[in-house]
């Protein structure tokens, strides 16, 4: 691991980072992960180790102050793939469900594809109209 001692002073060499995480909840729960490693027992010579524990500040502790954590619960989605691949059945408002499933998730709309009763057909809902037709939260 790179340490400060390593560099002339003014030339850190950041890691460059960032932390998806899908709700405000989780946002805090690591931040209050990170303070405790902050008031550990750590060597802090490593720039890395040093920069992760300081991720529990932000503006509401310092003013001008921001952290690496995303709150993005659409990014987390994508990334994790959790609901990418995932089959569901939908009630559409036919006599029966149908089987879909979930191929993408993007800012605005989640696409799926039907199986069984038209396979290769693909559609688009909204985020808010699929959340509400299959109970899953995506936002």
């Amino acid at each position: 691991m790179k340490k400060y001692s390593d560099y002339p002073e003014n030339e850190t060499p950041w890691t460059k980072y960032k932390i998806v995480v899908p709700t405000e909840e989780d946002r805090q729960e690591l931040m209050k992960g990170f303070e405790h490693f902050h008031y550990s027992d750590v060597d802090t010579e490593n720039i890395v180790v040093n920069q992760l524990i300081h991720e529990y500040l932000d503006e509401e502790r310092i003013e001008g102050t921001k952290n690496n954590i995303i709150v993005d619960s659409v990014l987390y989605n994508k990334l994790t793939n959790n609901l990418i691949g995932k089959t569901l059945n939908l009630d559409l408002g036919s006599l029966s469900p149908v089987t879909v499933t979930i191929k993408e998730i993007t800012d605005t709309k989640v696409i799926v594809d039907y199986k069984n009763s038209t396979p290769g057909r693909f559609e688009e809902f909204s985020i808010d109209d699929f959340e509400y037709i299959s109970g899953l939260k995506i936002k």
